[in-house]
């Protein structure tokens, strides 16, 4: 499939109100960015 290349674990990001998080992976492919963010099943139950 691949190698990992641009992929970044606990990515800092700034939301709308200026406030920085940190997302679960950040991958940077070129100029553009792809969040993904990991929840459990219990979470979204």
């Amino acid at each position: 499939m691949g190698q990992f290349v641009g992929l970044h674990p606990e990515y800092e990001v700034m939301d709308w109100r200026g406030r920085s998080y940190f997302v679960d992976f950040m991958w940077t492919v070129g100029g553009n960015r792809f969040a993904f963010e990991i929840m459990d099943y219990g979470s979204h139950g």
